[in-house]
């Protein structure tokens, strides 16, 4: 999927995202077709910003990278089914609250976005709705894992431990980063796919 669209909201941090998924995937050899800004708050308007996004890439896309809210993405991802069915749509967490709503999420059915392991670990259960910041918790348990293992990570390059918020290593400039794993809705649940 070397083509994409990208659809963000019209903020400073919609801008963010998309420049920084924009960087990457041209890093990696793709190419962006369009960049649509929509509304930050929901719109009537999302209608026609999916429609000027598709038609500015010509049929040519092959996926499309939506940043957006849980609320934005309920809605655009039906209004990107509608005019293009079976095109892929990407996301990050942040189209997940973290609480488990099935009667609205099954319009992110087929979403694949990016999730943390601590989350999709406690799907069941009701421990995602009794936590309030549910990745701001697995950050911390992470910080304590860095701490305690940092030097066994710094000593060897291939090191990473695996932990709450993704696999965890230092990368050649002595950063800490993390992998993610995939996830997409099904029926409106989280469904893990993987790394």
């Amino acid at each position: 999927q070397r083509t994409a669209i990208i659809l963000t909201p019209d903020s400073s941090g919609g801008e963010r995202v998309a420049g920084a998924f924009q960087s990457a995937y041209q890093s990696r050899g793709g190419q962006i077709l369009t960049v649509q800004q929509y509304p930050d708050a929901p719109s009537k308007l999302y209608t026609q910003n999916v429609q000027n996004a598709l038609a500015s890439a010509q049929g040519r896309a092959s996926m499309v990278f939506l940043a957006a809210s849980p609320s934005q993405a309920r809605l655009m991802h039906p209004l990107i089914e509608a005019q293009a069915t079976g095109l892929p749509v990407y996301a990050t967490s942040h189209i997940f609250s973290g609480r488990l709503d099935p009667s609205k999420d099954n319009d992110l059915d087929g979403i694949i976005y990016t999730e943390i392991p601590w989350v999709m670990e406690n799907l069941q259960g009701g421990v995602l709705n009794s936590t309030s910041f549910p990745r701001m918790y697995a950050l911390g348990m992470d910080a304590f894992l860095i701490a305690k293992n940092l030097p066994s990570i710094a000593r060897n390059p291939n090191a990473q431990v695996e932990g709450k918020t993704g696999n965890i290593h230092l990368a050649g400039n002595r950063q800490v980063q993390r992998s993610l794993m995939f996830a997409t809705f099904a029926n409106g649940l989280p469904q893990a796919l993987g790394q």
